[in-house]
């Protein structure tokens, strides 16, 4: 039951032949398929077992000794390889990092660090939306130079860039729902194909 000119039923020998060898050959193999590799890096029977079960955002200029523990283990446990992510995933926690200062884009120590336990939230990527604060300050930075180098603007960049974002909804410790936002992988992004399997992981 297909495409004309290659019909068959469920039925069929042959075609429960076939099928039983294409899978016994794709799990012989299944070392080499990128796919599966990806796949296996996750502990999908595995329950999540978070020590809370709400979001807990973590200050890091205010952390305390027990905190700093706590967030130096759960760098240590990450399962996917999404290392230039500002989201990685353990067996227990969806982790997420902020950067809200100067100094902390420059030192890459986060300002906070959200640590969101799995079996407790929900994710959702959004739709592409135009990243509009590159656009409009590369516009201005271009007028300003025009208009000190006294010369007509050039034609050309900087173009407007879309951007995905992966969407945590959960509870703060008080019940109050709480929804965060972090930049996430587009289709034509490397790494892509992995954060969508740490969206089916989380949501499983």
């Amino acid at each position: 039951m297909g495409s004309w000119g290659f019909e068959d039923t469920i039925d069929s020998q042959a075609a429960g032949d076939f099928v039983a060898m294409l899978l016994k050959t794709l799990w012989k193999h299944r070392q080499q398929n990128r796919h599966f590799m990806l796949y296996e890096k996750f502990p999908w029977y595995r329950l999540p077992q978070p020590d809370f079960h709400y979001i807990r955002l973590i200050d890091w200029k205010k952390r305390c000794a027990e905190e700093e523990t706590f967030v130096e283990k759960l760098l240590q446990q990450f399962v996917d390889g999404l290392t230039g992510s500002y989201v990685r995933v353990t067996p227990d926690y969806l982790v997420g990092w902020v950067y809200r200062s100067v100094g902390s884009t420059l030192s890459g120590q986060p300002d906070y660090y959200c640590v969101m336990p799995l079996g407790y939230i929900n994710v959702e990527v959004s739709l592409p939306k135009p990243d509009w604060k590159p656009f409009i300050i590369g516009h201005v930075l271009k007028e300003m130079l025009t208009t000190a180098l006294r010369t007509t603007t050039p034609g050309g960049g900087p173009y407007l860039q879309h951007r995905w974002y992966l969407h945590v909804h959960g509870r703060d410790a008080e019940g109050t729902p709480l929804e965060l936002a972090f930049d996430w992988y587009g289709p034509g992004d490397s790494g892509y194909e992995e954060a969508q399997f740490v969206i089916r992981f989380v949501q499983r």
